[in-house]
């Protein structure tokens, strides 16, 4: 995932603390819940790359595994 924000901002994304997913909507209760990564992703400037295998996130909790499902799901239907 490539996270951006506008370099004529003004701002700068300093890490990124915690990584969720969503089929249909995030609260703030789920994102406060999130544990997937131990250790803070530092970026310092307008762009921050996180990076996965497919299988690590699916593994992670059931609701990775969902949104993993109905992405294939979704593939295999417009193949």
């Amino acid at each position: 995932m490539i996270l951006t924000i506008p370099e004529n901002s003004g701002r700068k994304i300093k890490e990124i603390s915690k990584v969720s997913e969503g089929s249909t909507a995030i609260n703030a209760g789920g994102v406060r819940a999130v544990t997937y990564i131990n250790v803070p992703i530092t970026a310092g400037n307008n762009k921050v790359v996180f990076k996965t295998s497919v299988a690590d996130f699916r593994s992670k909790s059931a609701g990775n595994e969902r949104f993993i499902k109905d992405l294939e799901n979704s593939a295999t239907l417009k193949t």
